[in-house]
């Protein structure tokens, strides 16, 4: 199960475990949680805004039961040409999960940094992705996710897709999420549903990469 800070939002998933793990050092994910906490969300985890770790990033398929709080979703995106929209709760602005025309409806991302989660978290991230993003010298004293590995070294090249991770490791990636999900049962829907359901998506406007001002 995934739930928000307050507990009034409750979202459950036919997998018993993610489908998949990473650890994103994207700078999307970094301005998309800076902002939910300046409007009153969770803080961002200490490790991450010193860039001495990135977002635990886990995915289950688009199969999604909203238990208790649906009134309370809301839907955004960071500027008209994001790639992603994200789902977060009205009642304590905590960010739920994440869709991306690249999933092709297929899954919806969770930062388990941010949303309460309740699932076997048993599987160690795969990899870093979008290295480019993390400032270089931090990225150097980044751990090895699990022995042997190498993906902070990941030099991106061309652009696009190539920008997320090596070609092995983005291979790991589309076998772990282009699964088709559960089939949809008598309680579930999926985020396309819930985003129609909760009258579209509202637009921030916020220039990438740019910094968030926080009043405390």
């Amino acid at each position: 199960t995934i739930s928000c800070n307050c507990g009034q939002v409750c979202l459950s998933f036919p997998e018993s475990a993610p489908r998949f793990r990473y650890s994103c050092l994207c700078e999307d994910c970094r301005q998309k949680a800076v902002w939910a906490f300046s409007q009153g969300g969770p803080a961002v985890p200490l490790g991450v805004m010193s860039y001495e770790k990135g977002f635990d990033t886990i995915y289950f398929g688009n199969n999604v039961t909203v238990t208790q709080g649906k009134e309370q979703l809301r839907f955004f995106k960071l500027r008209n040409d994001a790639g992603s929209t994200s789902c977060m709760a009205k009642c304590c602005k905590t960010g739920l999960m994440v869709d991306n025309a690249f999933y092709q409806g297929m899954c919806v991302l969770i930062q388990a940094d941010i949303a309460n989660v309740n699932t076997d978290m048993s599987e160690p991230p795969a990899f870093y992705g979008f290295t480019k993003d993390f400032p270089q010298d931090k990225l150097a004293t980044l751990p090895e996710l699990y022995p042997g590995d190498t993906s902070k070294d990941y030099v991106f090249a061309n652009g696009g897709v190539q920008n997320f991770a090596s070609s092995g490791n983005i291979k790991k990636w589309c076998d772990g999420n282009f699964v088709p999900p559960a089939p949809a049962s008598e309680t579930s829907t999926t985020f396309q549903n819930l985003q129609k359901e909760a009258g579209g998506v509202e637009v921030l406007d916020l220039i990438k990469g740019a910094a968030i001002k926080i009043t405390l």
